[in-house]
């Protein structure tokens, strides 16, 4: 009679390949999700809100026409502005805008901003309007995140 040996089980390449990239993704969106958001959530609860004076105003080309198909430019639109926080010290921020806002926008303008008190250098463009709408954003990437990682992790560990 023949003897039997039992091998010990070991997991598939691919399926090793798959949990390592599963993993990566997971870690990657949380990172993504939570560096952001704590950028924005002191500026949703703890925020600030006043007025900034437009400095100035100016558009960048990003590109060159020459050697492109479409025959495209690309600009980017951006406004310097200046505010002054509760205690008296001034803070002068450069932003990107959207060519909606930009085309809006003078030198001399009173815009609305906010700004983190403790940290009056973290500070934006006043997107309180929105703000209900970008929380909810934030839910889609922990959710894909976390099954990321868990996903990732039972197939690295299950036989």
């Amino acid at each position: 009679m023949a003897e039997l040996t039992i091998k010990p089980y070991k997991i598939p390449v691919m399926k090793r390949i798959g949990g390592f990239l599963l993993l990566a993704l997971g870690v990657m969106f949380l990172a993504f999700t939570f560096y952001y958001a704590a950028k924005d959530i002191p500026l949703w609860v703890f925020g600030k809100q006043t007025k900034a004076k437009v400095v100035e105003i100016w558009l960048e080309q990003l590109n060159e026409l020459e050697g492109r198909e479409d025959g495209v430019l690309d600009f980017s639109y951006n406004i310097e502005y200046q505010f002054t926080t509760s205690d008296g010290n001034v803070i002068t921020k450069t932003t990107t805008t959207s060519v909606n806002e930009w085309s809006g926008m003078w030198e001399g303008q009173m815009i609305d901003i906010v700004y983190f008190p403790l940290y009056p250098e973290l500070n934006r463009l006043d997107d309180s309007n929105w703000a209900l709408f970008l929380s909810c954003t934030y839910i889609p990437l922990i959710a894909i995140g976390t099954i990321g990682l868990r996903l990732g992790w039972h197939m690295l560990r299950s036989p």
